[in-house]
């Protein structure tokens, strides 16, 4: 009896063509070959044959010599039980990105790429995957000299069926996208290229133009080149707007600014002060997270304005009251005068 299944490995040894998913390269499949004789104009089928074991089947877009087909039907190879065999069918249009096969009964087709439509309504398929089932129903696209608006659209057996309805017009559906990163560190640099993808009904936009506007110009700035200018610490939300408009939080840090952690106490040489005339020596020290006094060279930054001293006494706020009197000295400590 006729081992097939090493027979198949053997034919796949001596003439197997590797194939890739068209939306995964990194799927990949040995398979063997044959042209379908089913009627005299194949019209671009192949029929295939590949171990049952690999990562594809009906309704997957592969990619033969450059040439994507979609595998219509799969497993009907009953003969061994390790060897699958399908059909799959070449595609003939490219749109928004995504290899279709258009539908004869809707299109008369000649010389394998040359269309000749029969009224304004056209079926497309594909495999169907999340890529693909982004185009959505009342989505307009172009196609084939015109424009088009996807009227229904379903699934069976992993093939995805799209219905387009010819119209005159095509109305503007603008869509812009952020490309680029969101977190920023000011120590790696203090400016970035802000990048946008614009479509119109699913097609790139060629250099697009894209105003730009900052929702605080005191953390980052952009100019008329989507170039953003950081200038501190901060989250900042950068909206770009080409007929469509898109908001992005970004996220600003600065890795080569200390963060100062401290704790401060008010030292004065004794808790007492006389009624009448008498003045009292308060100083502020600062401390760090270890206890350890911190010099006036860390905190440089830190002026006398940065401060704001307030007095109560037994619960009754008496900063601003005509009992007490605010001295400054040069060291930005206070004299404090109860009258």
């Amino acid at each position: 009896m006729i081992d097939l299944n090493k027979k198949f490995e053997q034919q796949l040894q001596r003439e197997s063509t590797v194939v890739v998913d068209f939306f995964d390269n990194s799927k990949t499949c040995e398979m063997l070959f044959r042209r379908t004789n089913r009627g005299t104009n194949p019209q671009g089928k192949l029929h295939c044959y590949f171990r049952q074991t690999e990562p594809i089947g009906i309704g997957s877009v592969i990619v033969i010599k450059g040439q994507p087909y979609v595998i219509i039907s799969d497993k009907d190879f009953n003969e061994s039980n390790a060897v699958y065999s399908a059909i799959a069918q070449k595609t003939n249009v490219i749109i928004n990105g995504v290899p279709f096969v258009v539908d004869t009964a809707t299109y008369g087709e000649s010389q394998g790429t040359i269309f000749t439509q029969v009224d304004g309504d056209v079926i497309i398929y594909t495999g169907f995957n999340t890529t693909t089932n982004k185009i959505e129903v009342n989505n307009y696209i172009s196609a084939f000299g015109n424009a088009y608006e996807v009227s229904n659209k379903f699934v069976k057996e992993n093939i995805l069926y799209i219905h387009l309805k010819q119209t005159t017009t095509m109305p503007d559906n603008y869509n812009i996208v952020y490309n680029g990163v969101t977190s920023f560190d000011m120590n790696d640099s203090t400016t970035y290229q802000l990048s946008y993808t614009v479509t119109n009904n699913g097609n790139v936009v060629e250099n697009p133009t894209i105003t730009y506007s900052s929702s605080d110009e005191t953390v980052a700035t952009v100019d008329t080149n989507g170039v953003m200018t950081m200038l501190k610490e901060g989250t900042v939300d950068i909206t770009a707007t080409c007929r469509a408009s898109v908001t992005t939080t970004m996220t600003i840090s600065n890795s080569s600014t200390p963060s100062l952690k401290y704790t401060t106490e008010i030292y004065a040489s004794d808790d007492t002060i006389a009624v009448g005339g008498s003045y009292k020596l308060l100083t502020l020290e600062f401390y760090n997270g270890e206890g350890t006094e911190i010099t006036d060279t860390l905190i440089a930054d830190l002026t006398r304005n940065d401060f704001v001293w307030t007095c109560s006494c037994d619960g009754v706020d008496l900063t601003n009251s005509d009992l007490i009197t605010w001295y400054h000295t040069s060291r930005d400590a206070v004299n404090v005068n109860k009258m």
